[in-house]
């Protein structure tokens, strides 16, 4: 009995060993798979945030690529659009510029067709004061020479001057250039007209028929027409003491008929001697001129 009790106790304490050890074991073990729970858990977190970093890189590579072509995009349209604008400014410029040029030209061609407007104006009321003047000069005229029948001569107003056409039988013998006295009288009676009348020009023309004349004294129908201007030119200023300033004498042969020189009728038309009378037309001319 004395004998089994160290055993005992020997036993007690070995189990009791065995218990203690047992305990912390499985606290130590229990410690151990916490920790490295822990750490697992560490290491997997780590792991999800380095991925979670890699995409976050790529994805911040990705946007910074698209900021860049953005920004290029950017710069580009940028440049355009300032280059538009540029090209837009001057092409304004331009057009502001033709539009100021043509408004130029049209103010100068305004005020050229303004001036062309009162210079018709004016040369209308000189034409219209010929007109006036011609008339009261027909009148004068008819007056003048009323005691004559229109067969002996006619006076009428055409492009503002009176024609005073004097018939052969009037003024000469056939094939003369000698001014009979009635014809005479006829032209001292216009050579008052003449004389009151300063302003006027008056053009003695002579003419004939077509039958030609060949004598001592006239070659041809040319050379008598002439002579027989020069002839009235005479008397309307030595008979007459009209101005010789006022005086043309021309010669038109058979070249300026009035009718058919087919017939007896119209050759007789034809022999006349034509004053034509011209109002002066200075003042027209100088409109006509004026720049």
């Amino acid at each position: 009995m004395k004998n089994s009790l160290p055993i005992l106790a020997l036993a007690l304490t070995l189990i009791l060993s065995s218990c203690v050890s047992k305990k912390k074991y499985q606290e130590t073990l229990s410690n151990y798979n916490f920790q490295d729970s822990v750490r697992t858990q560490k290491e997997m977190a780590l792991e999800a945030m380095s991925k979670e970093n890699k995409k976050a890189k790529f994805k911040n590579q990705e946007l910074e690529k698209e900021l860049y072509e953005l920004k290029t995009a950017y710069d580009k349209l940028n440049q355009q659009s300032t280059q538009s604008e540029a090209n837009y400014t001057a092409q304004i410029k331009a057009t502001q510029a033709e539009l100021d040029n043509k408004k130029k030209i049209l103010e100068a061609f305004a005020e050229e067709l303004e001036e062309r407007e009162n210079k018709v104006k004016e040369l209308n009321s000189a034409l219209a004061y010929q007109d006036s003047v011609s008339k009261a000069l027909l009148s004068t005229i008819e007056r003048a020479l009323i005691n004559f029948g229109k067969d002996e001569l006619t006076v009428e107003q055409r492009d503002g001057k009176v024609y005073v056409s004097l018939s052969e039988q009037l003024l000469f013998q056939s094939g003369s250039a000698t001014v009979n006295n009635k014809g005479r009288k006829a032209l001292l009676n216009l050579a008052e007209v003449l004389n009151e009348e300063k302003e006027i020009t008056a053009m003695i023309e002579g003419h004939t028929d077509n039958v030609p004349i060949r004598t001592s004294r006239y070659q041809d129908n040319w050379d008598l027409s002439v002579i027989r201007a020069t002839e009235v030119v005479r008397i309307l200023v030595w008979g007459g003491k009209v101005d010789p300033s006022q005086l043309i004498a021309a010669g038109r042969g058979s070249h300026l008929p009035v009718a058919s020189n087919a017939t007896r009728e119209g050759k007789k038309l034809n022999r006349r001697t034509e004053i034509i009378l011209t109002p002066k037309l200075d003042e027209i001319f100088s409109l006509l001129n004026k720049k």
